[in-house]
């Protein structure tokens, strides 16, 4: 009968392999997006500096599960030669 309809005791042959340890997945969160901060200095507001540009950036960054693996900043003002 088995080779005939070899469909039948096809639920129990399922539930064996569901409940086989190997079958067993674990779900690992994925890895954080990696990013790169970038801060400016400005001149027409001072009050912006590079360090609290930065702490904003990492915040930001922190409260939606970003990784800074780099930060850049740029300290001159934008008319100033290197």
């Amino acid at each position: 009968m088995e080779q005939c309809f070899p469909a039948f005791g096809w639920e129990e042959q399922r539930i064996r392999e569901l409940q086989s340890p190997v079958r067993i997945m674990r779900h690992e969160a994925p890895a954080p997006k990696r990013v790169v901060a970038y801060a400016r200095r400005s001149s027409k507001r001072p009050q912006f500096t590079t360090a609290r540009q930065m702490a904003v950036i990492r915040n930001y960054a922190k409260g939606r599960g970003l990784a800074t693996v780099m930060a850049y900043s740029d300290g001159r003002k934008g008319s100033e030669k290197s």
